[in-house]
């Protein structure tokens, strides 16, 4: 490797990556796996297109079609999209701001600031609901 000429840089690069592949790709893996969790930073309620929610994502997954509870409201996701308006299918990378349409019939529009919300499995999403009716 020379300095001078620049021999030999390409194949210290390559050596580079693959060392940083081998170690990050499996932990953003287990990552993908995980059910989402994290931060409530923002909701609004608009007649015209529902219930949204602007979350933080600190770890884990946020899907259309999940559950997620944040305060004393259950909530399904009916899309999510990021801070330019583009939908997408899933979304997780920790630091990651999503924004959440939900459909529900339990939607605190109220929820405090910096509350944490978790995604849940759709039967404790219904045991929780249901919960919460009877209060």
């Amino acid at each position: 490797m020379s300095a001078r000429t620049g021999a030999g840089i390409d194949d210290l690069k390559k050596e580079i990556l693959d060392q940083l592949n081998q170690y990050e790709l499996p932990e953003l893996e287990e990552c993908k796996s995980l059910e989402g969790y994290g931060t409530v930073l923002d909701t609004k309620m608009d007649p015209v297109s529902g219930n949204h929610m602007l979350l933080l994502v600190q770890a884990g997954v946020v899907k259309p079609r999940n559950y997620l509870i944040a305060g004393c409201s259950v909530v399904r996701i009916r899309a999510i999209s990021d801070g330019y308006n583009k939908t997408s299918k899933a979304m997780g990378l920790p630091g990651e701001t999503v924004w959440v349409n939900a459909v529900t019939e339990h939607f605190n529009p109220s929820i405090p600031l910096g509350e944490p919300f978790h995604v849940i499995q759709k039967k404790h999403a219904l045991e929780v609901s249901l919960c919460r009716e009877l209060c």
